[in-house]
């Protein structure tokens, strides 16, 4: 058949047997040749598409439809595949079939019916491909790669020209990009590493395919972990901790943290969080040695594409409980004397930050300003030295130190010991008797206010030898 439009003619009979009627000896049909065009395309999976049919040098038709999934289209009425057919114009029609959201490779075929209502097709397929994005979360000051994958995807990609990346709207390099084939499907995936982040920010990666650009945002989430650690003696509670910062609120809902000494948890009844996870700290007591705890914070990243799913990034940081022993004597001296009080912290690795003694005796405590003595080793001595006492002194003085732990944070640690103060309650008079009488002398020393109630020991001396 020609390939343009042609006249044909009918002949009743042939050669000599051919009955000659003028009636029968003209043309009888016009043949009418067209063309029909209608092109497939790549579309992001959930896109919205618009497919376009052009018939050309046909002379006339009776309807264009287009059929999808089986079943077939004519008007605008469907809000999922909307068709529009054009006015013919010069023997050319274009009609155009709107998909609102394209999730899968999808077959559509453009049907024109002519006017002898014998129909014609064309069919082209709209093929989907997955544009995936992973957002994340660092630590700051940390490196993270991001990733984008495209998977499903026909045209060639070039990674110099149709693969771009930008920080906050600016252009970033370099970045990588890598093929590969998977259920005879193509999935290409481009990587860019962020260094030393320090704040948050939006990472996009753009792609090029079938000349139309399409672009992911990736959300970095920066933050900080700050470790609080702390002093304790046998029966102090601890107040060690993490506090983490800069965390978005869906990322602090998706975390958790677990607290752990000597590869053992640490139950849950020992660790308190407020806040979600950006405030836990330790509530133990009973430690009797130096401990370093591993507190691990997992953070689940979770997408709802299948290419990602969920990842969990995991970080760890080491908090110290440095266990210390305090110790204090009790003080025995005479009224109008000397007294030095002194409370001793041994085993330390942590700096004083303060400390104060006082007797703990109402209305209103005493209180002497401490000089502070640092000794070799891990001993630190804190000493009241040369005090002049008076009976007013006596009673149980307490000494307290104070470490700064951090964050408005600290732990004070504190011992009691008790100052008696010694004294004669009357002095001693002479004696007088007549010769070969006896001689009672009497000495009284108050007793002491020790809670031991601990007697004094009085001894007489004639001329300066001891008497029993």
């Amino acid at each position: 058949i020609s390939a343009v439009d042609t006249n044909y003619t009918c002949v009743v009979g042939a050669n000599e047997w051919a009955i000659v009627y003028p009636n029968y000896n003209k043309t009888l049909v016009s043949l009418n040749v067209f063309a029909m065009a209608i092109t497939g395309k790549e579309v992001l999976q959930g896109s919205s598409v618009t497919m376009t049919c052009t018939v050309s040098g046909i002379s006339g038709f009776d309807s264009i439809a287009w059929t999808v999934k089986g079943q077939q289209y004519t008007n605008e009425d469907d809000d999922t595949y909307k068709v529009s057919v054009g006015l013919l114009t010069e023997g050319t029609v274009t009609s155009t079939l709107s998909v609102t959201s394209v999730t899968e490779d999808l077959p559509v075929t453009c049907d024109i019916t002519a006017k002898t209502l014998e129909t014609f097709n064309k069919t082209a397929t709209i093929e989907t491909f997955g544009l995936h994005k992973h957002n994340d979360v660092v630590l700051k000051g940390g490196e993270r790669i991001l990733t984008c994958k495209v998977d499903g995807y026909n045209n060639d990609i070039d990674q110099n020209n149709d693969i771009q990346w930008s920080k906050d709207g600016s252009p970033i390099t370099p970045h990588t990009w890598e093929t590969t084939t998977v259920d005879d499907k193509n999935v290409g995936t481009t990587t860019i590493t962020v260094s030393d982040a320090q704040s948050d920010s939006t990472y996009t990666c753009k792609v090029t395919i079938d000349g139309k650009e399409e672009s992911a945002e990736i959300s970095l989430d920066v933050f900080e972990v700050e470790p609080v650690n702390d002093v304790v003696d046998s029966g102090t509670e601890t107040k060690a901790r993490i506090i983490v910062t800069g965390l978005t609120q869906t990322n602090l809902d998706a975390a958790t943290i677990t607290w752990s000494v000597d590869d053992t948890d640490v139950t849950a009844a020992d660790t308190v969080s407020a806040n979600g996870v950006d405030n836990s700290w330790l509530k133990k007591t009973g430690i009797d040695s130096d401990k370093t705890y591993l507190v691990k914070l997992t953070i689940t990243v979770s997408e709802s594409s299948t290419v990602f799913g969920e990842v969990d990034r995991v970080f760890n940081q080491n908090v110290s409980v440095d266990y210390v022993v305090v110790t204090a004597g009790d003080v025995i001296k005479q009224k109008g004397t000397a007294a030095t009080l002194q409370c001793t912290i041994s085993q330390t690795n942590t700096q004083l930050s303060s400390y104060t003694w006082n007797l703990g005796r109402s209305p209103q405590p005493t209180t002497w300003t401490p000089e502070k003595t640092d000794l070799s080793g891990n001993e630190q001595v804190i000493k009241n030295d040369n005090q002049m006492i008076q009976i007013t002194d006596e009673g149980q003085w307490n000494c307290s130190v104070t470490y700064n732990l951090g964050d408005s944070l600290s732990q004070t640690l504190s011992r009691t010991l008790w100052l008696d103060v010694a004294a004669f309650t009357k002095p001693l008079e002479d004696v007088y008797v007549v010769g070969g009488g006896d001689a009672v002398f009497t000495c009284e020393a108050r007793a002491t206010s020790n809670a031991q109630n601990i007697q004094p020991n009085i001894s007489w001396y004639v001329n300066d030898v001891q008497k029993k």
